[in-house]
């Protein structure tokens, strides 16, 4: 999809600079392309006191139909962490939602935290609480499912119909599938990703 890798590393760099913190660092695992790179980028992010997460191929935009020629199962992401790292899982508590397992990483001098999101190979549906807004107003409430949720309408360019983008909230957080349906056609470029 384009832009240059320095760019995206002078930007981490900057971020880690000003005391941004914490400097999450977020990498899409494919097979063939980077899952031989895993512990390489696990390491340089540690280095800089960033979280480094890998995330496994999700079946949504131009991947969709070709997801498991691409996926690296979390299985095989920690498997090839542990070889450079000692993992240790950190408890998290349901409530929060949140999509990373997170584990304390050692080694090689280094501490830091490393995260799966397991998307494609353990669904956390069930506990998801991420909304996304996309450039053009509308909701999504997942990123599997097409349904979309029009926020825009409830903003004059003034000010926003707070009744009428409280009853667009409720609605698509009560919609909310325990497992996406994963029919999503949607680019992660669109939602920010």
């Amino acid at each position: 999809r384009g832009g240059k890798l320095e760019h995206t590393l002078a930007g981490i760099e900057a971020a880690v600079r000003c005391g941004l913190t914490p400097v999450k660092i977020n990498v899409v695992a494919q097979r063939n392309l980077n899952d031989d790179e895993l512990p390489d980028i696990a390491e340089w992010g540690l280095s800089r006191g960033c979280v480094v997460r890998f995330l496994e191929v999700m079946p949504i935009g131009p991947l969709a139909d070709v997801v498991d020629q691409h996926l690296v199962p979390a299985a095989e992401i920690l498997e090839r962490l542990g070889e450079r790292f000692e993992l240790r899982s950190i408890p998290i508590s349901e409530n929060l939602g949140q999509p990373a397992t997170d584990y304390a990483a050692g080694g090689r001098g280094l501490r830091g935290v490393i995260g799966i999101i397991a998307s494609t190979t353990r669904p956390f549906c069930a506990r998801c609480r991420r909304l996304r807004v996309t450039s053009c107003g509308s909701l999504v409430a997942c990123m599997h499912d097409g349904t979309r949720f029009d926020l825009k309408r409830w903003w004059d360019g003034h000010g926003l119909d707070t009744d009428g983008a409280d009853a667009t909230l409720r609605a698509a957080v009560l919609g909310k599938a325990e497992l996406g349906p994963r029919n999503q056609d949607i680019t992660m470029l669109s939602l920010g990703g």
